[in-house]
């Protein structure tokens, strides 16, 4: 199989992977858009789907020359449907890193979380919102260099003098252990 066969070529780099087309028209964003990551030896990607399936899509995707294969698999809790048959998670992003599988996702609801698996000691972590930070403050990591394994987050802060301050984002960059 080439290239062609796996990918209909859009203009401006951009590739579709699954075409979905439903008869309500129905559709919707996760607030992700982060869908191909790299460890630095190897390219892997996850392609979501946000609207209602009777199945789970929750593998990403090694990216091997003309090929896509099947690399992982996170097993969420079983049940995947709730009473009225609508998924009861959401998978925003998968990503792989020199160290770690991860995935923000969405849980019977709007509540976000972060699910975190170190490769090396096969230890798991998963945190509703995302893990705290020195004051206890729940944050977002977000991929930003998979061969380092360092990830950002943004956190608002308040005011200490509104009238004479100008509100700025706490920019934090963490590296995994």
């Amino acid at each position: 199989m080439n290239f062609k066969d796996l990918f209909e070529v859009w203009p401006n780099r951009y590739y579709n992977l699954r075409k979905v087309v439903r008869k309500d028209r129905q559709a919707s964003l996760l607030g992700y858009n982060k869908f191909i990551s790299t460890d630095g030896y190897n390219s892997f990607i996850y392609a979501p789907v946000a609207t209602n399936e009777r199945f789970l899509r929750d593998t990403v995707f090694q990216l091997d020359k003309n090929r896509i294969i099947p690399y992982a698999k996170l097993r969420f809790a079983e049940p995947h449907l709730d009473e009225r048959a609508n998924k009861r998670y959401n998978i925003a992003n998968i990503f792989l890193t020199a160290n770690y599988l991860g995935s923000h996702y969405y849980k019977d609801g709007n509540d976000i979380y972060f699910f975190l698996y170190n490769r090396k000691t096969s230890k798991a972590h998963n945190f509703k919102g995302g893990p705290l930070d020195d004051e206890g403050d729940t944050i977002v990591l977000n991929l930003l260099d998979a061969r380092s394994d360092t990830f950002y987050y943004v956190k608002s802060i308040g005011f200490t003098n509104s009238s004479k301050e100008e509100q700025n984002p706490e920019i934090g960059i963490v590296k995994l252990k």
